[in-house]
């Protein structure tokens, strides 16, 4: 650590400064390993999701044979959307991008097909908020058509007048 110099050459505080850089670059292989598959995605974006995943992997240690399936797992066991996961199941992937970009895809589906049904609830909404003004409408049209029809029949002044001569 103080090669090449002695220990006695630094001061007591540069001395812990080298101890606890030294100790906080201890990392232990299979704990890092641990980290990375139990990462959650936690609201994020995909792309997030997935740099965040790359970074830790990183620290793991993986065999270059292994350190795309290992991404690919860690990124398909715990991304939010179950619709995603099932369908990522489903299918093989030579690259940890080729089965983000493939996420990304269905995700922009999913959003797609929920804001279309969004829309057409809304549409539907107008629709009943339209039948129920014309329904008003037409419920005081029929009102005061027989609120008149009463009157003419109580109003006894409604004979017509003689005429003078």
């Amino acid at each position: 650590m103080c090669k090449p110099k002695k220990p006695t050459d630094f001061t007591v505080k540069e001395l812990l400064s080298k101890l606890t850089e030294n100790f906080k670059q201890v990392s232990f292989t299979v704990a890092e390993r641990c980290k990375s598959f139990k990462m959650c995605q936690n609201n994020e974006t995909l792309t997030e999701f997935a740099l965040k995943l790359k970074q830790q992997a990183d620290k793991c240690k993986f065999p270059n044979t292994f350190y795309e399936e290992a991404l690919i797992t860690a990124f398909v066991m715990n991304i939010d959307s179950t619709d995603i996961r099932t369908h990522l199941f489903q299918k093989t992937f030579k690259t940890f991008n080729e089965c983000v970009d493939c996420a990304k895809t269905l995700c922009a589906v999913l959003e797609a097909a929920s804001k279309k049904n969004s829309d057409q609830d809304i549409l539907k909404q107008g629709t009943n908020s339209e039948v129920n003004t014309i329904s008003k409408k037409y419920k005081r049209k029929v009102h005061n058509t027989a609120k008149k029809q009463i009157q003419n029949k109580t109003n006894f002044n409604t004979a017509p007048k003689e005429k003078k001569l």
